[in-house]
């Protein structure tokens, strides 16, 4: 269970000045609002972050250096998006995904399509894009990461075996892989990819398939697309198994906004994939047994057939508090699927915002106190077999566990923040 409070550790982070906001006036691709100074450390801050630097160096638990492939139980996984240039060049850094973001550029078409920068100090400098913004001081080039570019994947699973995290549910999104052309290329470069860099950090992965904007044919689409670009794969090493059955997560099944997926084709596929000896996850509406709020009525079979249920959390409840509420329901769940012999996985989510659907700094932080919550409520929780945080990667909601860079500004208020010591410090004190 240390690897969890040690991942939960990478966002217990300093408090920065509530008055930095961002800001769509500039000046050759600078702000000049007010305000908006660079982040300085107070003394009360420094001395928080050294006393925990020194809890964690205090402590003898060390990791394993390669996990144990062979079984899902007490797994902690994250979700890994590996989205970023998909579809285009710049597909989820702007809206189109076709031009860099830039601070002048009136076409809304073209601004920027995320809430946070990740710190970029890290990255081979061939994965790195030029933004058409600039740091604030010394007016350098905002870059954000390309994620086929070499080097990207394989630096993000060495941070997972710093964090202590033992891998990723890697996705694949059904509406971009039914067809040939770029972005069946990307998640197909993104799969073999994880595969090399599973196999070179000691880590593990599985599929996790996203049927958000599927088609009715989704059932098949699966099929086509599993049969010739991943199952070759589930034989790998580092592939995730349980009880010899490679793993298999698929989004969506029985959740609102996703009704193309019947009762009767979720069945068939679930049974069709258990008969080809696979473990197969559900991850759809946090209502699952009710069939109330986001789930659909009707689908109590679907989730029954189900080796493992994972609740999707996020969005679900808004702070700590609101969490605290719902344990009881948390509790429900995994007494449930334990009777029956089923798998249970909770959800843990650092925070949201998503101005798309004006929900900006929906969810707050709270200096990693929100998440905390969770993991603490969690690793308490009976019934519990693995465990899955949302997401490592997904930049344009703020629901990440990449390092903001200190200096750029969020377009909410940094009073929720992600920020650290700068330079990686919280993941050098887990990764020690």
């Amino acid at each position: 269970m240390w690897n969890l409070i040690l991942i939960a550790a990478q966002l217990l982070i300093v408090g920065v000045d509530a008055s930095r906001f961002w800001c769509h006036k500039f000046e050759d691709g600078q702000c000049i609002a007010p305000g908006d100074a660079g982040l300085t450390l107070t003394t009360e801050d420094k001395a928080k972050m050294s006393a925990f630097v020194k809890a964690v160096l205090s402590s003898s638990w060390q990791r394993p250096q390669v996990v144990n492939s062979s079984t899902i139980r007490n797994k902690v996984l994250a979700g890994y998006q590996g989205w970023a240039g998909a579809r285009g060049t710049w597909d989820h850094w702007t809206n189109d995904g076709q031009m860099a973001p830039s601070a002048t550029d009136p076409d809304v078409n073209h601004w920027e399509h995320f809430e946070m920068i990740p710190q970029m100090g890290e990255y081979p400098l061939g994965a790195l894009q030029a933004t058409g913004f600039k740091y604030h001081g010394n007016g350098s080039v905002v870059n954000v990461y390309a994620n086929a570019a070499e080097g990207v994947v394989d630096l993000h699973f060495q941070w997972m075996k710093d964090y202590g995290m033992d891998g990723v549910l890697l996705q694949r999104f059904i509406s971009d892989v039914i067809n040939p052309g770029k972005g069946l290329d990307h998640f197909n470069t993104i799969l073999a990819q994880a595969d090399a860099a599973a196999a070179k950090h000691g880590r593990t992965y599985a599929i996790m398939y996203d049927m958000s904007g599927a088609a009715s044919t989704w059932d098949t689409d699966i099929d086509a697309d599993f049969v010739s670009h991943v199952k070759n794969y589930t034989s790998s090493e580092r592939y995730l198994k349980e009880k010899g059955r490679p793993v298999v997560c698929i989004f969506g099944l029985g959740l609102v906004d996703h009704a193309q997926a019947t009762v009767d084709s979720s069945l068939r596929f679930i049974r069709s994939m258990q008969a080809n000896g696979f473990y197969v996850i559900g991850s759809g509406p946090y209502y699952w047994r009710e069939g109330t709020h986001d789930a659909l009525p009707g689908y109590s079979g679907v989730f029954t057939a189900f080796d493992a249920i994972m609740p999707w959390s996020v969005g679900r409840y808004s702070s700590a508090l609101d969490f605290r509420r719902l344990g009881p329901l948390v509790e429900a769940d995994a007494a449930l699927t334990q009777s029956r012999g089923q798998g249970y996985a909770p959800i843990a989510f650092p925070g949201y915002s998503y101005r798309d659907t004006n929900k900006i700094n929906f969810i707050k932080r709270y200096a990693g106190q929100f998440f905390r919550a969770q993991i603490d409520a969690y690793l308490n929780t009976s019934g519990v077999s693995f465990y899955y945080i949302a997401m490592f990667d997904e930049v344009h909601a703020d629901c990440t566990l990449l390092d903001l860079d200190l200096e750029w500004i969020s377009i909410a208020p940094l009073a929720r923040p992600n920020a650290g010591a700068g330079g990686h410090r919280h993941l050098q004190v887990c990764r020690e």
